[in-house]
C-alpha cells in the first residue's frame, strides 16, 4: 500500500480543474459573455414562469436520478419517483425572456441548462428543481432516454 508522503506538495497544476490543465476549449470568450449571461437569466426566469404557472409538491436538486418522498398511495411508505431531464440549448432561442435570435446565433450550441421533473404513478405528488444547472454542451449532453416529453 502507498502512501502519500506528509511532505508532499501539489503543483498548481495539481490544483486547478482537469479541464482547464488542457486546452481552454470550454472557456467562454469575452466578446460572448453578454450572450452567455442573457441565455443563463432567460432560463432561470422561464424557470421561475414554470413555477408559477405550474406549482409542484417538490423541490430536489437538480442532480438527482430519483427522489425520494413519502407517498400517500403507497400507505405513506418512502417511494422513490424517476427525475427526467429538461434539456434547453442555446441555439434555442427565447424571445419573451430576453434572449433573442441574434445571441442563440452568436453562442450556437456551446451551453446548455438543465432542470429535473418528475412525478410519483401512485400519488399526485410532484417534483421539479427549483434551480437549474448551466453546463457546457460538450462536456454533458442530454441524458438518454430519461427526457421530459
Amino acid at each position: 500500500m502507498s502512501r502519500i508522503s506528509p511532505n508532499y506538495v501539489p503543483s498548481p497544476t495539481d490544483l486547478r480543474p482537469r479541464r482547464m490543465q488542457g486546452k481552454d476549449s470550454n472557456v467562454i470568450p469575452e466578446d460572448l459573455k453578454p450572450s452567455a449571461f442573457r441565455f443563463r437569466d432567460a432560463c432561470v426566469a422561464l424557470l421561475a414562469d414554470l413555477h408559477e404557472r405550474n406549482p409542484v409538491t417538490h423541490h430536489p436538486p437538480a442532480l438527482l436520478a430519483l427522489f425520494r418522498h413519502i407517498c400517500v398511495g403507497r400507505a405513506n411508505t418512502s417511494t422513490a419517483m424517476q427525475m427526467k431531464e429538461g434539456y434547453i440549448q442555446s441555439d434555442v432561442a427565447i424571445p419573451e425572456f430576453g434572449y433573442g435570435e441574434e445571441d442563440a446565433a452568436k453562442l450556437g450550441s456551446k451551453l446548455a441548462f438543465i432542470i429535473k421533473e418528475g412525478s410519483c404513478r401512485n400519488c399526485s405528488e410532484t417534483a421539479r428543481s427549483k434551480e437549474g444547472r448551466l453546463v457546457f454542451s460538450k462536456e454533458r449532453p442530454p441524458t438518454a432516454g430519461r427526457m421530459i416529453r
